[in-house]
């Protein structure tokens, strides 16, 4: 249940900050949600990424979509991939392991708090 509310909450918040005109404005979507809901590193990393993949892929799609896939089959022709959905998917591919390292930045941050709140330090 955990699993579904981080992702639904970080898919929202990364669909309301795709409007914004600053591109790496996203990645505190993950970095907040994994910072107050997730429990572990995997979980952290898989919620911010899915979350951010799916989001991007679904905003690319759209766009593609109302301008008849005019800019992505130009640019699909100059990396040689050749399909105008494969470069979607690799954008958003970009978009998720980013928000999946913004996802083991919150958890991280969220450890290191919580284990100086407990008094207990360690140094390396």
């Amino acid at each position: 249940m955990l699993n579904l509310i981080s992702f639904t909450l970080c898919f929202l918040i990364t669909i309301l900050m795709l409007f914004v005109p600053v591109w790496w404005i996203f990645i505190i979507a993950p970095i907040l949600v994994s910072y107050l809901f997730c429990t572990n590193y995997s979980h952290a990393f898989l919620s911010g990424f899915i979350a951010v993949f799916a989001a991007w892929f679904s905003f690319i799609f759209i766009v593609n979509m109302f301008n008849d896939e005019i800019l992505s089959t130009k640019i699909a022709e100059i990396i040689p991939l050749h399909n105008p959905i494969l470069l979607e998917v690799a954008c958003a591919l970009v978009g998720g392991i980013i928000g999946g390292f913004g996802g083991l930045l919150g958890y991280s941050l969220q450890s290191i708090i919580v284990f100086r709140k407990k008094g207990k330090t360690k140094y390396y």
